[in-house]
């Protein structure tokens, strides 16, 4: 649960997050969280996130402050506070990046966890508008059927294949592509790294083969 309350903001966006890794909603402040949030969900080496997670005490100039971290990443091997800012406000505000500079300096000093920082420019928007398109599938229902036959035809390839011709791999009547391209979205998105998210998604797409399926 996060320890600070998410307020309203008439300056940026502000909702909940539907995090299947999760398995719950997570508060966000605005469209970089929300972005940063959706990285998460596509990295195979996140295994849960948490959104303001804690109170730090630190000190900075001489005198002792709170912090609150925007969120909490565990990764199967360590964890990672980080603090979701706009690149230009980080340019252009100097108190701030010594305030960052203190933050760091208690998190690291502590040895519990590693502290980066996330900004607009830290993916390419190829990468998120691909995630963008990915996540609206995530959540389709009654997919066994498909996602079996799916992982059967996918585990059989010996050459890289297009997701046009993977269709026809599936079914050759193309009047039933229709029905299927919804699912087989829904499998990729549970799945990313059978497929190259920094290149434009298009039904043109090679699918890569890859042996490690995300659960």
């Amino acid at each position: 649960m996060a320890v600070r309350k998410i307020k309203k903001s008439y300056r940026s966006v502000t909702g909940y997050f539907m995090s299947r890794k999760n398995k719950k909603q997570l508060a966000f402040e605005s469209t970089l969280e929300h972005d940063f949030f959706l990285t998460l969900e596509f990295d195979s080496s996140v295994v849960l996130f948490e959104e303001q997670p804690f109170k730090l005490r630190y000190e900075c100039d001489g005198s002792n402050r709170f912090y609150t971290p925007d969120a909490l990443v565990h990764y199967h091997n360590t964890s990672t506070v980080y603090e979701v800012k706009y690149k230009n406000e980080l340019d252009s505000d100097e108190e701030l990046r010594q305030k960052l500079s203190c933050i760091t300096h208690q998190i690291e000093s502590e040895g519990k966890y590693n502290f980066m920082i996330f900004t607009d420019t830290t993916f390419d928007p190829i990468y998120l508008q691909n995630l963008k398109f990915l996540y609206k599938f995530a959540f389709l229902k009654n997919t066994e059927k498909f996602d079996e036959r799916f992982k059967s035809v996918y585990e059989n390839l010996s050459d890289p294949i297009s997701l046009i011709d993977f269709l026809y791999a599936i079914n050759t009547d193309s009047s039933s592509h229709g029905k299927i391209i919804p699912y087989l979205w829904h499998f990729i998105a549970l799945n990313p790294n059978i497929i190259d998210l920094t290149q434009k998604l298009s039904m043109n797409s090679p699918l890569i083969k890859d042996s490690l399926w995300q659960k």
